[in-house]
């Protein structure tokens, strides 16, 4: 088991004192739960509080920041309390502390229930309901709307594509043609991620959208940006369903998202065509970080991939 990073005593009761919880203790045990994007412990303080750490994991562009997810709490979840999230108690030593909450299990291999996606959807579309036509203008919050962004990301997918398309089209043949289309082209083409910009949680599957016995909590923000909705959405769907899952369930769930938008007296011309454009960039996504080569990259760029061929998504390549 990886060793706990030090924690300054003092400064750790200062953030619980800020961040409106029992400071007063004088020791605490440690758990490790194990590692998920990297790894994660509960610390069981004396005083019965209870918090979970983890380190930040993230592999910036140039000119992007690495401690994403702290500048999140920091700045954007204390400024908007209402946010459905854990009270940020501070990032300390090089390690993100948060409030800890016992979670309701899920598993990718069987997907989200019913209820969950529909209360996840639901808290989605109240954090872009926030943000919507009204993004954050926060310099290291990463966007569509950063051409310079676009084009660093246009090289990433360009060569990775070039070094793992034989082993990404043997997960799934479908989209060797949608794959090579997008070589040169994904700059212009996730352009129009700039309309209709709102929040973007930008991992937003159900792991990470959890029931609690409050409702649902939105984690893990290490990949927050500004851009469409349709992104998030691309990826919950994707990601929390079965591939014979999806085609069942996402029409509805796009729907919902819309009316509650729509309910709050926001305009969003063509949520359809956003999810498509999101699907497209969430399987360009995963062909970027391909070289990685994570334990589930087969299953995750299967789902993904297929999902953006079943959509046709090539009709949106500039």
């Amino acid at each position: 088991m990886p060793d706990l990073p030090h924690i300054d005593l003092d400064q750790l009761a200062s953030g619980l004192r800020r961040a409106g919880m029992n400071h007063g203790f004088r020791s605490f045990a440690t758990t490790h739960l194990g590692r998920f994007s990297n790894d994660v412990w509960r610390l069981d303080l004396d005083n019965g509080t209870r918090l979970i750490v983890k380190y930040p994991f993230r592999e910036p562009r140039p000119g992007e920041i690495e401690d994403l997810e702290a500048h999140f709490y920091r700045e954007l979840a204390d400024a908007h309390k209402a946010l459905p999230v854990p009270r940020f108690v501070g990032y300390l030593d090089g390690v993100l502390v948060i409030e800890y909450h016992s979670l309701q299990p899920f598993s990718f291999k069987t997907g989200v229930s019913d209820d969950h996606a529909a209360l996840a959807i639901d808290a989605l579309a109240d954090v872009h309901g926030t943000f919507w036509q009204n993004p954050p203008e926060a310099g290291w919050l990463p966007t569509f709307a950063n051409e310079r962004r676009r084009i660093s990301i246009q090289s990433d997918y360009d060569s990775a594509w070039q070094r793992n398309r034989d082993r990404l089209v043997d997960y799934a043949p479908e989209f060797a043609e949608l794959g090579d289309a997008l070589v040169g082209r994904l700059a212009q083409t996730t352009e129009p991620m700039t309309e209709t910009a709102t929040l973007l949680h930008g991992d937003a599957h159900a792991e990470n959208l959890p029931m609690t016995d409050a409702g649902v909590l939105l984690l893990d923000w290490q990949d927050v940006q500004t851009g469409t909705a349709g992104f998030d959405l691309a990826v919950f769907t994707t990601m929390s369903f079965t591939e014979t899952a999806r085609p069942e369930k996402e029409r509805s769930l796009i729907e919902r998202h819309a009316n509650r938008i729509h309910a709050r007296g926001l305009e969003w011309q063509d949520p359809w065509r956003d999810y498509r454009l999101g699907l497209l960039r969430r399987a360009a996504r995963i062909v970027e970080i391909a070289d990685s080569n994570f334990a589930s990259l087969p299953w995750v760029f299967r789902r993904s991939a297929i999902a953006a061929v079943a959509h046709e998504v090539g009709e949106l390549i500039r």
